[in-house]
């Protein structure tokens, strides 16, 4: 999963909700071991977190501290 922000962006966190419905792709057996990356390019990607321990239902923060970015994923 990926989202554009458009243009570069200072990016303090991400909030991610694992679905209840596996047909979104997120549900928390794929989530978890997941990587958390972001790239301004597209090309050249930042590893910032390997999410563990998600739980269905609950948010998981990623902070990110104010990097800049044009693209965040969830890489598996």
């Amino acid at each position: 999963m990926q989202a554009d922000l458009g243009s570069a962006q200072a990016v303090d966190h991400i909030d991610i909700a694992p679905a209840k419905d596996a047909a979104w792709a997120i549900d928390i057996w794929n989530l978890n071991t997941a990587q958390v990356q972001y790239s301004v390019n597209g090309t050249t990607w930042t590893t910032v977190a390997t999410i563990a321990g998600a739980v269905q239902g609950n948010y998981i923060t990623i902070r990110l501290g104010g990097v800049s970015a044009r693209y965040i994923r969830l890489k598996r």
